[in-house]
């Protein structure tokens, strides 16, 4: 597996189409824009953001893009995120607190041979757009305010 990690920096337009399942942590860095699964598919095994030190635009997306764990956590003051047209198997949000845009349309469960699950942890999501989920194909479905 081959994984990249993202401290810190300034960063203009990223897009990144990673097909190689591997694993993506990012804990820092500003971004004019940075597009996960850009030319319609990744295969991720993990992706993680750890928002205290990101700013910008993220998007994850693609319509063939397969997210095994995608798990988000903390906030920034400057971030808009948009998470859109992708299957995960496992999605986390924890300890994130949105004070831009966060949007998280037409997700799927990744069938597989996990269990999938939506989950929603301590989170204040005041200006959360959610669109065309439906949450009856995740098996588990946690909701924690």
């Amino acid at each position: 597996l081959r994984q990249i990690v993202v401290l810190g920096g300034e960063f203009k337009t990223c897009r990144w189409s990673v097909i190689d399942n591997g694993k993506i942590n990012i804990n820092g860095g500003s971004f004019l824009e940075l597009r996960i699964g850009y030319w319609g598919n990744a295969l991720i095994n993990q992706l993680h953001f750890d928002f205290r030190k990101v700013t910008g635009q993220i998007f994850v997306t693609g319509s063939s893009t397969k997210i095994d764990e995608l798990f988000l956590s903390q906030s920034s003051t400057d971030l808009s995120l948009t998470i859109e047209d992708l299957s995960v198997n496992y999605l986390g949000i924890y300890r994130f607190r949105n004070d831009k845009s966060f949007t998280i349309s037409n997700i799927k469960a990744l069938n597989g041979i996990n269990e999938s699950e939506f989950a929603i942890s301590e989170s204040f999501l005041g200006k959360c757009e959610f669109y065309s989920i439906d949450f009856n194909h995740f098996k588990k479905l946690y909701l924690k305010m």
